[in-house]
């Protein structure tokens, strides 16, 4: 089996989506050493043209960044000529990322063009954010009519979460094509939590886009600092993921306050792993991580309602232990890669 992955963004890179497919075809070709993956990418970090990586063969290509870090077109022509070049690796799938980024509008052509069976995998439960109004509007447009012809296009859609194949059901009144293929984590991650100098600790960890949230966590931080000066209060963007599971080991609540566009966030995840208590807004597959009272607390996206809650957890440290726990729990059992990747494999193999 031979799969080519397509996404416009990949390493180095960081992101949720990467983080997706470097983990769930990592974890593939683990269990199936016989199968092989390359992925086609544009060259936004200005690395090597030719990279392997992991088991991978990453290709990247020029490109030209027309919204940093969330929207990026190629060089056709080096596009084009690179897919030329890739036809004799004889590839049995293609497997564009992302429905509203032009690999997903041109990926299912290169199937036909290699022979191959083509997949979308989709990381979106609601139309492209931006705090452009703008380009909000031209985004949900484009999304609209381009969904419809996607789903026909495609022989087969894989999504990160329930949340995102309620939303294309409702957007194409159709289902029959899509499956669940979960974001997940490696138990790999399972490390003891750690305790940074008896500190109480809160963290945002994210890009640094508008719609992820850093900007109200930033907010709360100045109300709340004077009040608890023995809590550290940090906001974390674009460091090495192994320093992010580091931080998240001594971190007693992760704030994720986003109005993204949200599969299922992987650093809600990773921070199940860690038993950290979370503050999150009920955006996309979140609810399916967490039982609001429960596993975290459930929010909107205000400063308000954000600092009420950590300040809850914080005034209740037991409670928030016990939230940090069930979150463990519920990602152990159901959003492990072993189990992912042998679901997908499955469906593969069809």
């Amino acid at each position: 089996m031979k799969i080519l992955v397509l996404s416009p963004y990949f390493y180095p890179h960081i992101g949720g989506s990467e983080r997706y497919i470097e983990e769930l075809y990592g974890e593939l070709v683990k269990q199936n050493p016989e199968v092989e993956v390359d992925v086609l990418t544009y060259n936004t970090e200005n690395a090597e043209k030719l990279e392997r990586y992991k088991n991978f063969n990453i290709y990247r290509v020029g490109c030209w960044e027309i919204l940093p870090n969330q929207f990026v077109l190629p060089n056709y022509f080096e596009l084009i000529s690179l897919l030329k070049q890739l036809k004799k690796k004889n590839y049995s799938h293609v497997n564009a990322h992302t429905r509203f980024f032009d690999t997903a509008w041109w990926g299912w052509l290169a199937a036909k063009f290699f022979g191959a069976k083509s997949i979308l995998t989709d990381h979106c439960a609601s139309h492209p954010q931006h705090k452009n109004f703008i380009v909000r509007m031209v985004a949900k447009i484009v999304d609209r009519l381009a969904m419809p012809l996607l789903y026909k296009a495609y022989q087969q859609i894989t999504v990160v979460s329930q949340a995102t194949k309620d939303f294309w059901v409702k957007s194409v009144n159709q289902s029959k094509k899509i499956i669940v293929i979960p974001n997940s984590v490696d138990d790999s991650l399972l490390a003891k939590k750690q305790v940074s100098d008896h500190k109480t600790s809160v963290r945002f960890v994210g890009r640094n886009v508008a719609t992820k949230g850093a900007g109200i966590f930033d907010e709360v931080i100045k109300e709340l600092k004077p009040k608890y000066p023995k809590v550290v209060f940090e906001r974390i963007s674009g460091l090495s993921h192994d320093r992010v599971m580091r931080l998240l080991q001594q971190t007693n609540i992760l704030v994720h306050p986003s109005i993204h566009h949200e599969g299922l966030p992987t650093i809600i995840l990773e921070a199940g792993l860690a038993e950290c208590a979370v503050v999150a807004t009920n955006v996309g597959g979140t609810k399916e991580l967490i039982k609001n009272g429960r596993s975290g607390i459930l929010v909107e996206p205000s400063i308000a309602e954000v600092k009420f809650a950590v300040e809850k957890l914080l005034n209740e440290p037991s409670k928030a232990e016990k939230m940090g726990e069930e979150l463990k729990q519920k990602v152990l059992k159901d959003y492990m890669w072993a189990k992912t990747a042998d679901k997908y494999n499955k469906l593969l193999s069809k």
